[in-house]
This record gives structure tokens, C-alpha cells and sequence, in this order.
């Protein structure tokens, strides 16, 4: 056989295999008659999974085409991944989902490539790139009381627990080692009456009373507390870290609403790279009662979602950020959301500040998201409901007249908030971002109570390189908080100099950045 005639079959062949017709160029598949295929992701990353478990992610698939897209076939080349299309086939102009499971049966990384035949043109076959890591992981408690022994120096409490009480008087606490629990015969209860209550938030002015257990070893890693309450009024829980110089750092945790029945409580934390043991304390705040039992602390394993996403907040809208984060961002063309306290904007000259229009519409132009920090930045707990409608509704409104734009997000001033004032806030808002520590996940996403990691001063690059990576590899949702870069307001802010390496970072690792309303309506998506 003569070579140009074998070099005219190959290229036959080759045209054939991707779709094309004979003597047909492929660029020229968007002309009427042939079906386009476009995926999104081109790779999936299914993260740390349980052996035993599996989890699935979805491919989007959208026909770009004028006439339907068939899926023929969903192979995988390794047997722990699995795909599957459920449907006819798919119309121009619209979407359709391959479903991809991973079911890990060892302790290793599995890679494998996803096989997606169709009659599309030009690209008949297409591959995913799949990676997940099967891990044994132990749910088995670190911790456990069910408070059933009592303590051998004092019969009133159980073993390895202690009574505490500070800023309220003594005579108005009282603790019980009860004959009852949730779980077999004891349980520990702290009841206030008599005490002054704040006149808006009805808690205490200062202060509080709870019981308390002895700090458990932990290695730094994700831990899910447990317990099992009972109280006539909302109660608090705070996570106190004791760290490797010998100190305590505390960490709200979600609010437990009143539950005159047993209710489960459950929040997930994590110990940092400096952290050696921990306690969580569950505060009575206010007069009333609080019984718990059936405390656990365990090894905690996120469920993430389709991919990893990213959002870039800044809070208070200090004017160098135009100068300084802004320029670094339109390097990677990342879009973060930025959220402003209206007093400083509407009242700008008594801050000492120029005129701000032209450096928010900086930041507008070039397709930034904006969201509210209310008007006076208060702490929105200790305002009278009608200040606190005003602080959220009043700030909204003055920030879409003054951006001509829809705002739909908050973020708590000082990241103080209770019940009442999420309730409020998700009246006016969509999400309400805080600055509890931690990622978003697939299993515990709450949008009233969007966790984050406050970059400041001390915020060390092996720190942060951890968070991004993490998020990558797990598919987990990382929301970062700057406030301002390179200022002289005495804070303990982030530098410049920190800010263009942190961008670096996020850009290097590949995970994709996206703003509030861009992730959620990912997240919607991928639910």
C-alpha cells in the first residue's frame, strides 16, 4: 500500500471515531443537523471516602447542538467508579446528568477514566478523569459519658465533671446530679431563677452557668460533638481549645434551640495544627433549666459536594482594598463579595474618609458581589427588635439605591448573632455569612450560619495552603474572610504582601472561585 493512500484511510478512520463524516471538517459541527456535546466538570475528585461507603457526584451534560444528543453507553475503567445516565436523549439547548458513584473496598487511591460513548459530533467518545481516596475511617467515640459513675470525692457530681458558674450570683444557680437521663439513670442539670436579663436579648447582662467535663486529648482533625438536652429556653455551646503554649481558645458553636423533650445536639468542629485538647461547654444564659446527657466527641468526615468552590469575602469596605486586594484579584480574575457597614458610606466625612463612590463602583465594574454588614455594625444581639429590623432592612435598601443592585447576603457584625437574629436577617437576605470556623459541606450546609476562616496578622501560609488544599480535595465549599489589606488601622489584618501570596495559592491549586449567588446556584445544581 502506497503511504499516501494508508495516510488518507488513517485520517478517515480518526474522522469517523470522532463523529465526523467522511471529507467533513470538524469545525464545522455547529452546522444544523449535528448534536454537540459539553461537560462540566471534565474531572471529578470524589475526596476521602469510607471504605464500604460510597458516595456520587454528578457530570453536567449539555447538548450545544441542533439536533438531540443520544448517551450510548457510561463505562468506567476502574470497577470502584460506576456511571450511569438515566433518560432519553437530550434535547438541544438543554442538560441531562451522569450520575458517578465511587465505592472504595481498600485503603488507597483509586484513579480511573469515565467513558461516556455518544453520537455527537466530532467527539463521539469522551473521558472524565476520576480520583478518590478509600480511608478506613473509625467513628468510634474519642469521648463518651453517659454520666452514670459518680465522682469518688464527691457523690454529687459524675466522674471527670465539674460545676461553673461566673458573672451571676451564686445564690440564684443551681446543680443537680439527677436520677434520670436519656440514657440509663443520670444526667446533670443547672437551673438559674431570679437572675436580671438584658431587656432585648433576654440573656444575662454577663455571665453564665453550666456543667463541665475534663478537656479530652485530641489530635488536630475534624470531631463531631454530641449530646442529648432537654430546656424551656434556647441554650449556647462553646468549643475551648487548649493549645500546645498552654492556652484556651474558644469557638461558638451552634445555638441549641429549647426542647422540653430530648433533642439531639450535634455540631462539627475541628482542633488546629496547635491544638492538644478540648472541651465543649453547653451554657445556660438565661433563667430556666438545662439537662444534658449522653456527651461524645468523635472523628468527623465531610460529605463534599460535586466539586470544591471558593468565595472571597471582605468585610467593613475599607477604601485601600481597591488599591491593594483589588488589582491582585483582576490578576486571576477572581470576583469576591464585598460587604459594606452603610454608616461609613452615608457618612463618610465624619470618618475621616473621601468620597467612596467611585472606589465601590471600582469594585462593581469590575464584577464584584455585594452584600450588607449592617448600618452601624452594633452588636445586632443586644438591639431592640426594631433597631435590629432597621440595622438589616434599613442597610439593604440604602445599598441597592445606592449600587443600583439586588443585594441578597449578610454578614454578621463582630460574628455575633443568635436565633433572633437569623430569624431576622433571613427575612431580608438569602444567606447569612458568619465567622464561625470551618467548611461548608454537602451534609452540613446551613445558609443561615455560613462558616469561614478569618485571615489576620498571624495567619501563617502552611495554614492557609491547608484550608485551599483541603477544599480541593474534598469538594468542600471554603468561604475566606479579609477585612483590610495593608491598612494603618491598628488591626491585626492581613498584608498585602500575605493577600498576593494567598491568591497565588487558591489560583495554583485550580479550585474554582466563585461568589455567594455563583455558589449557591452551583450548589442548587449539584442537590
Amino acid at each position: 500500500m502506497k503511504p499516501i493512500k494508508t495516510a488518507f484511510i488513517l485520517m478517515a478512520l480518526l474522522l469517523l471515531a470522532n463523529g465526523c463524516k467522511p471529507g467533513k471538517e470538524c469545525l464545522d459541527c455547529s452546522e444544523t443537523g449535528y448534536p454537540v456535546m459539553n461537560i462540566d466538570p471534565v474531572s471529578l475528585s470524589f475526596g476521602n471516602v469510607a471504605t464500604g461507603t460510597d458516595v456520587s457526584r454528578q457530570i453536567v451534560v449539555k447538548n450545544t447542538g441542533n439536533i438531540p444528543l443520544t448517551i450510548l453507553s457510561v463505562t468506567s475503567s476502574d470497577p470502584a467508579f460506576e456511571g450511569s445516565f438515566s433518560g432519553s436523549a437530550i434535547p438541544p439547548d438543554k442538560e441531562g446528568i451522569v450520575t458517578v458513584r465511587f465505592t472504595p473496598t481498600l485503603n488507597k487511591t483509586y484513579s480511573g477514566v469515565l467513558i461516556v460513548k455518544n453520537d455527537a459530533c466530532c467527539d463521539q467518545i469522551t473521558t472524565i478523569a476520576l480520583t478518590g481516596k478509600g480511608t478506613a475511617q473509625s467513628t468510634t467515640p474519642l469521648f463518651s459519658s453517659s454520666l452514670e459513675i459518680a465522682s469518688a470525692d464527691d457523690p454529687g457530681r459524675p466522674d471527670g465533671w465539674w460545676q461553673d458558674h461566673w458573672g451571676i450570683s451564686e445564690a440564684n444557680v443551681s446543680f443537680t446530679y439527677m436520677n434520670e437521663g436519656h440514657t440509663d439513670n443520670r444526667s446533670v442539670k443547672v437551673e438559674v431563677s431570679g437572675e436580671p436579663l438584658h431587656p432585648y436579648s433576654g440573656r444575662f447582662p454577663e455571665g453564665d452557668a453550666k456543667w463541665l467535663f475534663e478537656p479530652v486529648e485530641l489530635n488536630p482533625g475534624d470531631y463531631v460533638y454530641t449530646n442529648w438536652y432537654r430546656s424551656n429556653v434556647n441554650t449556647f455551646v462553646t468549643l475551648a481549645i487548649t493549645n500546645t503554649a498552654g492556652g484556651t481558645e474558644y469557638y461558638d458553636l451552634p445555638e441549641a434551640p429549647a426542647s422540653t423533650e430530648w433533642a439531639k445536639y450535634e455540631a462539627v468542629f475541628d482542633v488546629p495544627a496547635n491544638g492538644v485538647s478540648a472541651t465543649v461547654l453547653h451554657l445556660l444564659k438565661s433563667n430556666g433549666y438545662l439537662i444534658t446527657d449522653d456527651h461524645q466527641i468523635a472523628p468527623y468526615y465531610y460529605k463534599g459536594f460535586n466539586k470544591g468552590l471558593l468565595t472571597i469575602t471582605f468585610d467593613d469596605g475599607w477604601n485601600i482594598n481597591t488599591e491593594t486586594a483589588l488589582p491582585v484579584m483582576d490578576q486571576y480574575g477572581f470576583k469576591s463579595v464585598q460587604y459594606y457597614r452603610t454608616d461609613a458610606i452615608e457618612d463618610f466625612t465624619t470618618f475621616g474618609y473621601p468620597n467612596p463612590k467611585s472606589l465601590i463602583q471600582m469594585f462593581k465594574d469590575a464584577g464584584h458581589e455585594f452584600g450588607s454588614h449592617s448600618i452601624n455594625h452594633s452588636n445586632l444581639t443586644l438591639e431592640s427588635d426594631q433597631v435590629l429590623t432597621e440595622e438589616l432592612a434599613g442597610s439593604k435598601v440604602f445599598l441597592e439605591n445606592y449600587l443600583d443592585t439586588t443585594l441578597k447576603h449578610f454578614s454578621t457584625p463582630f460574628g455575633l448573632y443568635d436565633s433572633r437574629v437569623t430569624g431576622e436577617a433571613i427575612k431580608h437576605y438569602s444567606t447569612q455569612r458568619t465567622v464561625d470556623r470551618g467548611y461548608n459541606s454537602k451534609d452540613k450546609l446551613d445558609i443561615t450560619r455560613l462558616k469561614t476562616w478569618c485571615i489576620l496578622i498571624n495567619t501563617t501560609d502552611t495554614e492557609f495552603e491547608a484550608w485551599v488544599k483541603k477544599a480541593t480535595e474534598e469538594n468542600l465549599w471554603l468561604i475566606l474572610l479579609y477585612h483590610e489589606i495593608e491598612g494603618a488601622n491598628g488591626k491585626d489584618d492581613a498584608t498585602l504582601e500575605m493577600f498576593t501570596k494567598h491568591m497565588k495559592i487558591i489560583h495554583d491549586y485550580g479550585i474554582e472561585v466563585v461568589t455567594m449567588s455563583e455558589a449557591l446556584e452551583k450548589l442548587t445544581i449539584d442537590n
